[in-house]
């Protein structure tokens, strides 16, 4: 399982930038991989800035880091102060 956690601001950018990346990752993830998502975290908001979740799910990594591999080349997802990856969470909120 991989968490994306993608934080802004502007409730309606978080939404847009986390609905971007949920698109790409059903484009380029194979068969295998579930895309959850884009939903609002548990807690919604934390120090002004909304809080979205995207959750990947496949029985191998594989197909995974490929989906993510992809996206990343294209800038789309580096882990940074707006979006932070999550790879096997052990707490979903």
């Amino acid at each position: 399982m991989v968490r994306i956690v993608v934080r802004d601001e502007n409730h309606e950018e978080a939404r847009a930038r986390t609905q971007e990346i949920a698109s790409l990752l059903r484009e380029y993830g194979d068969e295998r991989v579930q895309v959850n998502g884009p939903m609002p975290c548990t807690i919604t908001r934390i120090a002004n800035f909304y809080r979205f979740a995207i959750e990947m799910l496949c029985p191998s990594p594989k197909p995974m880091q490929d989906a993510m591999q992809a996206i990343r080349a294209k800038g789309m997802l580096k882990s940074d102060s707006q979006v932070a990856i999550d790879v096997d969470p052990l707490w979903l909120m």
